[in-house]
């Protein structure tokens, strides 16, 4: 089965991420908060998206009573807190930028899922090679010095060194997570030293580096970029066109329903809806 090419999936998150932090229509709002809830579960499962819940009801918690303590416009008075307004409109609008922080995270963490470092590596590799590998690099490194910190902790348990026990104090567990700590630092340059040594006697820096890459842009791919060019450019102007544009203050004002309010709206909800196109043509052309 064929891989759709990495570009496809770069373009349509980064439309996606753009559309979502502009548009401020609540309906727009919703819409893109459910889509990025359910790629979210079709692609991390929905064990991984049902451990976000709490902190998605805190972060829209917090900029809701967030914005009703320091935004004290509107119309719409609830009640009145050591002489400020708390208004209608102001809670609103937090309750509205708490559902798009959450919204652009999910797409974020879905964007992860999808590219996967080989796509990175693929898109950026020929434009940026010393950027890519550095990058690369650091992010192979992340993981690898955990697991590292684990043999160390497990080595250093096994010899009756380790502070896991209730009884040492802290000064003597601060002792003791320094020597691991320069235990690991002193294991990671080592290895770095040996990657150096045997990148340099692969030719590595001598002459321009040449990149395999798997994936091939093909006709298809094409069109699938096309369609969401086209679709973003219509999100966009749905969420940035004055006469499309919600308002909170002084009062909440939408904007009437117009042909073209129903043209911009449409392409917002088909690029939103758009992955389900590829996923109709091959589950896995998205994804692997």
């Amino acid at each position: 089965m064929e891989n759709i090419h990495p570009l496809v999936p770069f373009l349509y998150f980064l439309f996606v991420a753009a559309a979502a932090m502009f548009a401020l229509h609540p309906v727009l709002v919703a819409a893109q908060f459910a889509a990025a809830s359910f790629w979210s579960v079709r692609f991390q499962g929905w064990r991984a998206y049902r451990k976000r819940i709490p902190w998605i009801m805190m972060a829209a918690a917090v900029t809701t009573v967030g914005n009703m303590i320091l935004s004290h416009d509107g119309e719409m008075v609830l009640w009145y807190a050591l002489g400020n307004a708390i208004t209608v409109e102001a809670m609103l609008y937090g309750l509205t930028m708490g559902i798009v922080l959450v919204t652009v995270l999910l797409w974020i963490s879905v964007a992860g899922n999808v590219l996967t470092m080989d796509k990175i590596l693929a898109l950026s590799g020929r434009i940026f090679p010393s950027l890519t590998l550095t990058i690369s690099t650091m992010l192979r490194y992340l993981p690898l010095l955990k697991r590292r910190y684990r043999v160390v902790r497990q080595a250093q348990n096994a010899m009756g060194r380790g502070v896991d026990g209730n009884g040492t104090s802290l000064p003597g567990r601060i002792r003791q997570r320094s020597k691991e700590f320069s235990i690991l630092i002193s294991w990671s340059l080592e290895h770095a030293i040996d990657t150096a040594d045997s990148m340099e006697s692969r030719g590595y820096g001598s002459r321009r580096r040449s990149s395999f890459v798997i994936y091939r842009f093909r006709s298809r791919d094409g069109m699938h970029l096309a369609m969401i060019v086209l679709l973003g450019i219509i999100a966009l102007a749905a969420a940035l066109l004055p006469g499309m544009k919600a308002y909170y203050y002084p009062t909440l004002w939408l904007p009437p329903l117009s042909w073209q309010c129903m043209v911009c709206y449409g392409g917002y909800l088909g690029l939103l809806l758009y992955p389900a196109v590829i996923e109709a043509q091959g589950g896995k052309r998205w994804t692997s």
